[in-house]
């Protein structure tokens, strides 16, 4: 619990809120969530900035909320798989207001656990033997053309089929047939778009978006890829960690509920515990998109019930830095406020491949090894305590923190809102150092 006993002005409460971190804005300001149906609004492929997922994983990791009752999370581009290197959720739960995006995510999720390793994966979404192909060389940005120019395989696609459900058999027919065919209209622009230059197995950087709002390398630009060599495609241990969370892990799914106005029973199974809950809202209400509307006090006040003592924690992307990691901070007197955790310097830990034509400042040198995962936490958390990892956060920084696997060939992957809430009552208007107005919201 956070004292306000020193916080009874609006100035003093100012000065609380700043040495807290407490981030000044609110989420969303829309009264409608924009409206998606269908696969021309499912967004295949990677979407979110890679450098922004890693700064989020490892901030997560640094303040050791790897272990949560609730992994929460918008189906979207199905980034919150690379989330499962690092985070032990007792219970997974997907929503997405669009029908075919859970289709489609589900198809993902089979997909994983009908694979031995990343090879297999990419095997089977492009139904060509990447196996095969890594005889001769690494699948890697460069090499990638080649290996989309094979043939598909009719023997790969016939065995991955035998290995899914019914309804993602559906999917894997109507849509994954066309990413092996490796069809250039399809890609987050959806089936019937051609905005998008297509799907690849691994992201091209010579392809890449302008530089994020939070600095944390560019956006992913118009080559959508699955990552290959990164994420939890990186090594045979990121997809096995992976693999085994997916495998041993409930997993709910939920379509049709617009997240904003759902309370935890419209999309949590009935009888779940109660407990740390991280919520992966993606750029719902975050970045250029703002998609989602706007998240109200109700709602915010019910997941941090069902979160319990073990702490509500919302993770976005496309914002400012302060905004990707927050955490809801109860407080006396009925007030709680977001605490930002991701408002810290992670360029010594981010690969040089991320900012590769951008401002490589926010990464590491090109040669230079990744510092320590201690040194990691020291850097996110400043001073106070500094927790000691586990044996699988260490590991899980160490893999996420250095280069992509095609950068290095003989280790590729082996075969086999926001400030929140003073509660009732008026709350001051404080104007920060960086130029935004803390507002009232709870």
């Amino acid at each position: 619990m956070v004292h306000l006993a020193r916080a009874q002005s609006a100035g003093a409460w100012c000065s609380f809120l700043e040495e807290h971190k407490a981030v000044p804005y609110e989420f969303g300001a829309k009264t409608q969530s924009d409206p998606h149906a269908g696969f021309k609004d499912v967004y295949f492929g990677a979407n979110e900035p890679w450098g922004e997922t890693l700064h989020d994983i490892f901030t997560l990791i640094a303040h050791k909320f790897t272990q949560v009752e609730h992994y929460v999370s918008v189906v979207g581009s199905m980034n919150a798989l690379n989330f499962l290197t690092a985070i032990r959720p007792k219970q997974i739960h997907f929503f997405d207001l669009n029908p075919a995006a859970v289709s489609w995510g589900k198809l993902l999720v089979e997909l994983v656990r009908a694979s031995a390793s990343p090879q297999d994966f990419v095997s089977r979404l492009f139904a060509r033997d990447l196996q095969g192909f890594e005889e001769g060389q690494v699948l890697s940005p460069a090499s990638q053309e080649a290996f989309l120019q094979l043939p598909p395989s009719e023997a790969i696609r016939s065995e991955t089929l035998a290995k899914l459900s019914e309804e993602s058999q559906d999917v894997y027919r109507q849509v994954a047939e066309q990413v092996e065919g490796h069809k250039h209209d399809l890609n987050t622009g959806g089936l019937e778009s051609g905005s998008f230059a297509g799907l690849f197995p691994a992201w091209d950087r010579a392809f890449a978006g302008p530089l994020t709002k939070s600095g944390l390398g560019p956006r992913m630009g118009a080559r959508r890829s699955f990552l290959y060599g990164e994420g939890f495609l990186r090594s045979q241990w990121t997809f096995d960690q992976v693999k085994q969370v997916l495998e041993e892990t409930p997993i709910s799914w939920t379509s049709g509920v617009d997240f904003p106005h759902a309370f935890p029973a419209d999309l949590l199974p009935k009888g779940s515990m109660r407990g740390a809950t991280l919520l992966y809202a993606m750029d719902m209400w975050s970045g250029p998109s703002h998609h989602a509307a706007r998240w109200p006090a109700d709602r915010i006040r019910a997941w941090q019930e069902e979160a319990g003592d073990g702490g509500l924690v919302v993770v976005q992307s496309k914002g400012d830095r302060a905004e990707l990691v927050q955490k809801l901070v109860p407080a006396s007197g009925g007030r709680s406020f977001w605490q930002s955790w991701s408002d810290w310097r992670s360029a010594d830990f981010l690969p040089a491949a991320i900012c590769k034509g951008f401002d490589q400042s926010q990464c590491r040198a090109a040669a230079g090894q990744p510092p320590s995962a201690q040194h990691m936490v020291e850097q996110a958390l400043g001073g106070g305590t500094r927790p000691q990892l586990t044996t699988e956060e260490e590991k899980a920084f160490r893999e996420l923190s250095g280069p992509p696997a095609w950068e290095r060939p003989e280790e590729a992957p082996a075969p086999a809102p926001l400030l929140s809430a003073l509660g009732p009552g008026l709350a001051p208007d404080c104007r920060w150092q960086r130029g935004r107005a803390l507002r009232r919201f709870l």
